[in-house]
């Protein structure tokens, strides 16, 4: 089984677009394989083998070592990750399953030569912590807190980690500016067609009279955001203490919903969302009981993201590709386990091209229009290449050749740069096929990417 292992530096001013081949022997420390930042590793792990791998820190910096799937059509083996000095024989961090079945340690390491050993998984748990809740928002004031180390030494074994190193604290603030209170908008208002408006930062006043009866919201997001959505008691009387949030999208399909958070002692809903497409979203507001009554108020507010999931959405080639010579589309995804990080190294697959033959790869930010001007989807009849439909802006093109399967890798280099995170682009890939058609060419499916930032 083939495994991609990527290690990187977030000081690096651009990762390298290069991956090398794992070179056994290197199952021990002593013949740990060099690698370089931005170097992406393709590995094959035996049955109950160790891969050894060895770096060099000229400076402090942080350093991601993850694990990604299988680039080829089989199944790609469960990992775990795990950091060691350069005697190969101190532990100083480890991951299992950060990345589902895959591994990504994020940690922070001074000067120093440092190794890194794969090795297949029978652990489902990671010192790391991933979430913190609070269960109340808190008031204007000065504040403090303090992080200490664990235990010495536990865990289960084999991976008796130990939890002391060097680590980072990311904070934020949300405010909640209430710059406008807004009514709620006069009942039946449960639907998209009966809602009250509101934007980011305003407050929003209801009334829940049982039944399970929610409250609708339109809230304007004007940019990509974290957006927080927090109820509480009204302010008049009868208020409800008990209160469920939902988020829905501009079709009504629900995104998230909260149903716990609010004031201590309380039962309010208390929501964190990430957006990463500007629009029309609704806010809905109900009692946490189905009998729960009283007056709610809610309170909105944004912020640039805090942490955009990467998401891939894949047009199916049936209706979106058109065939080649061999009688089958072009077909583009992701390869197994890739996720669309900020400071990574996203690897797209293209099944079904012409064996041995080029491919005309293709990135933009539009799937609507090409060009400044020139409408999408383009029917490509009139160049030659009849039921062939170019999708998105290529803004971006590069130049590849299938292997003799009709398979071809696109390692796309995405820059450490905060300001990319939630950022959306359009991937299609065009395939020379000269005995297909007079333009010679046959088009793969549209994928939609949208860039991701790390947890950690």
């Amino acid at each position: 089984m083939r495994l991609p292992i990527v290690v990187l530096l977030s000081l690096c001013p651009a990762l390298l677009a290069q991956r090398v081949a794992e070179v056994e022997p290197n199952d021990l420390v002593s013949g740990a394989q060099p690698l370089v930042f931005g170097q992406q590793v393709d590995c094959v792990l035996a049955a109950g083998e160790q891969d050894w791998f060895t770096f060099t820190m000229t400076g402090t910096g942080e350093v991601h070592i993850s694990t990604s799937g299988n680039f080829a059509v089989s199944p790609s083996v469960d990992t775990v990750a795990l950091l060691y000095d350069a005697t190969g024989t101190t532990r100083l961090a480890w991951d299992d399953g950060a990345r589902s079945s895959h591994s990504d340690i994020g940690v922070t390491l001074s000067p120093g030569v440092w190794s890194v050993t794969g090795t297949t998984s029978t652990l489902s748990t990671s010192h790391r912590a991933f979430n913190l809740a609070h269960p109340s928002y808190l008031p204007a004031g000065t504040y403090n807190f303090a992080v200490t180390s664990g235990s010495a030494a536990a865990g289960t074994a084999p991976q008796n980690y130990v939890k002391t190193g060097n680590y980072a604290v990311r904070t934020r603030m949300i405010p909640l500016t209430g710059t406008n209170t807004i009514a709620e908008a006069p009942e039946p208002n449960d639907s998209i067609a009966t809602t009250a408006f509101m934007t980011v930062g305003d407050s929003a006043t209801g009334f829940c009279s049982g039944s399970n009866e929610a409250d609708w919201f339109a809230i304007f997001v004007t940019s990509p955001m974290t957006l927080a959505v927090m109820t509480e008691n009204g302010n008049v009387a009868p208020a409800i203490t008990d209160t469920t949030v939902r988020l829905h999208d501009a079709l009504g399909n629900q995104l998230a919903t909260a149903s716990t958070g609010g004031p201590t002692g309380l039962s309010h809903g208390k929501l964190l969302f990430t957006i990463a497409t500007p629009g029309v979203y609704y806010v809905a507001v109900a009692g946490g009981l189905f009998a729960a009554t009283g007056n709610y108020l809610v309170r909105t507010g944004g912020v640039s993201p805090i942490l955009q999931s990467a998401t891939f959405q894949q047009q199916p080639p049936s209706t979106n590709a058109c065939l080649g010579s061999t009688g089958l589309r072009p077909q583009l995804t992701r390869a197994s386990g890739e996720v669309a990080q900020i400071g990574t190294h996203f690897t797209m697959r293209l099944n079904n091209a012409l064996p041995s033959a080029g491919v005309v790869s293709m990135l933009g930010f539009s799937n609507t229009v090409a060009n400044g001007g020139i409408p999408l989807p383009l029917d490509l009849t009139s160049f030659g290449a009849p039921t062939c439909f170019l999708r998105v802006d290529p803004a971006q093109t590069s130049f590849g050749v299938a292997d003799a399967g009709g398979l071809w890798f696109w390692d796309l280099p995405i820059p450490n740069d905060l300001f990319l995170n939630g950022l959306p682009f359009y991937v299609q890939v065009a395939c020379l096929d000269a005995a297909l058609n007079t333009f010679g060419i046959s088009v793969s499916n549209e994928c939609k990417v949208v860039l991701g930032d790390r947890g950690y």
